[in-house]
């Protein structure tokens, strides 16, 4: 696989990227909260346009399968269903917190993180870029020592390195282990939620 379109809508940010060819072209992204549902098919006919490429040109879509928004993980994965199905494209999903690992240099234990909810977060253990543990919704407290890298932390009141999550990072990956996650059954690929949906008061 060569040409493939990811997409990145995990948490507020909203983000697409073109591969041709085995390489990055370009990526469109907004950090506007709340605007999956309007920027990202917006996005995606602007890039394919730029490019000269049409979805059937495109051998798979990449889609971030979280954890992160409810929202935007569903508004992520029904556009990239979509797109799959009208050219019965193979979907490549790929699990968020990896895909934010690779944007880490160091190889010491380190945990990858999202904020959920209150002083929760979406955590995983990694060290020279192997997970220690699955995925997890833990409290921030139950974290250890090790450096913590992630977004949107600062609601926690934590020290944290800063990585955002990327399509260009869910295209790589994508990339590197397509065979592997290449799926054309697509009710097999769904969000990992990983917590309950919850509907404050």
């Amino acid at each position: 696989m060569k040409n493939i379109l990811a997409i990145e809508t995990a948490t507020n940010i909203c983000s697409i990227s073109l591969f041709l060819d085995g390489s990055f072209v370009e990526t469109k992204d907004s950090d506007e909260p709340r605007s999956h549902a309007v920027k990202l098919p917006v996005f995606t006919d602007e890039l394919l346009k730029a490019h000269k490429c049409k979805v059937s040109e495109l051998d798979a879509i990449a889609i971030s399968s979280g954890p992160g928004s409810y929202t935007g993980l569903r508004i992520g994965m029904s556009l990239a269903k979509g797109l799959a199905l009208s050219y019965n494209l193979p979907l490549l999903s790929v699990k968020t917190l990896l895909a934010m690992d690779m944007e880490i240099d160091i190889e010491f234990p380190h945990w990858v993180c999202i904020h959920s909810h209150k002083n929760m977060v979406f955590a995983q253990k990694f060290n020279n870029h192997e997970p220690v543990n699955d995925a997890t919704c833990i409290p921030v407290e139950n974290l250890d020592a090790a450096p913590v890298f992630g977004t949107e932390l600062q609601k926690c009141n934590i020290d944290f390195n800063e990585i955002l999550p990327s399509s260009q990072t869910i295209g790589r990956f994508a990339l590197n282990n397509a065979a592997a996650l290449a799926e054309k059954d697509y009710q097999k690929v769904s969000p990992f939620y990983l917590t309950e949906f919850n509907i404050s008061k």
